[in-house]
């Protein structure tokens, strides 16, 4: 598009401004019927906008979609008191499991954020000091392995979170990416927890013992692809199955939450083995990945 004039577009509640400067052209604010072209230079604006009485809305974005994966949803988090707590779903707790997700973080946070884990255990989080980690509590206390670098930002990143356990000691590691990023081997089993939900997201304050939480370590940006699994996944199988969309029943998978066929409050869980999620707090959405749309909360990315 080669145009030198202002003009603006009311498609339904949403509005679009086209600012345009010789073949330069900035895209604001766009719900359009067919996109910006690939050539079209996209700013997410932080601050709302006032002109000639209309008040535009700060914070339409893209995500892209995850590499490799033809996602088509994802779950927007906004870093308030959402969160996705899945009940009664078999622990997978001090035993052989893991936990796999693809998260999208625009800014390194300050405070410590909850990604993906059950009861307060086995969980994977973003430390306050940036870097992600998984976390287990052990009769000698609670034990991290963290990642090297702080989260990166503005792109998907895929972490995974393998525990194993034999009679004598509990290998824990972290994976970024699909490659090993940090193990520990510790001469002695982690406590078991019973009966606590899973949480994606966020956490919800309350709760009892091992499911208690003061502090609601609320996640800011985007997750998908969440899965839970009964086994000790390798590297050459975490490499194969973050990759690509997971089928039902497939060997250890206890949960999985893609986000493709969920609406409402009620998060499917794609494993086949219905340990169906439930939405709380405020501030969560399903948004659609490669496509604009207006977040309403901060700006998460494009």
């Amino acid at each position: 598009m080669n145009t030198k004039k202002f003009f603006s577009l009311n498609l339904d509640r949403y509005r679009t401004i086209l600012f345009a400067f010789g073949t330069f052209t900035i895209c604001l604010f766009f719900i359009l019927e067919n996109g910006c072209s690939s050539d079209t230079v996209t700013k997410v604006v932080t601050d709302s906008i006032y002109i000639r009485d209309t008040t535009f809305i700060k914070d339409t974005v893209i995500i892209k979609q995850i590499p490799a994966i033809n996602s088509k949803y994802a779950m927007l988090f906004n870093g308030n008191d959402a969160y996705i707590s899945i009940s009664n779903i078999p622990s997978t707790t001090g035993t052989n499991s893991t936990r796999m997700v693809w998260v999208y973080v625009r800014s390194i946070p300050s405070k410590q954020q909850w990604i993906f884990g059950q009861g307060s255990r086995e969980s994977i989080v973003i430390q306050d000091n940036g870097k992600v980690a998984f976390t287990n509590l052990f009769s000698t206390g609670w034990v991290s392995i963290a990642d090297s670098i702080v989260v990166p930002t503005n792109r998907w990143v895929h972490f995974a979170a393998v525990e194993t356990v034999d009679s004598l000691s509990t290998t824990i590691a972290l994976f970024r990416d699909g490659n090993l990023i940090n193990i520990r081997t510790l001469p002695e089993k982690p406590k078991v927890n019973s009966g606590c939900d899973l949480f994606i997201g966020g956490v919800k304050l309350g709760g009892a013992g091992e499911c208690y939480f003061s502090t609601l370590q609320n996640f800011s940006g985007v997750i998908d692809e969440a899965s839970i699994w009964s086994i000790a996944l390798t590297k050459e199988q975490i490499n194969a199955k973050m990759k690509v969309h997971l089928t039902p029943n497939e060997n250890g998978l206890v949960g999985y939450y893609s986000f493709e066929n969920s609406t409402g409050a009620i998060i499917n869980d794609d494993s086949g083995n219905n340990n169906n999620g439930q939405l709380g707090g405020n501030g969560a959405i399903i948004i659609p990945l490669g496509s604009p749309f207006i977040s309403n909360g901060s700006v998460i990315g494009h």
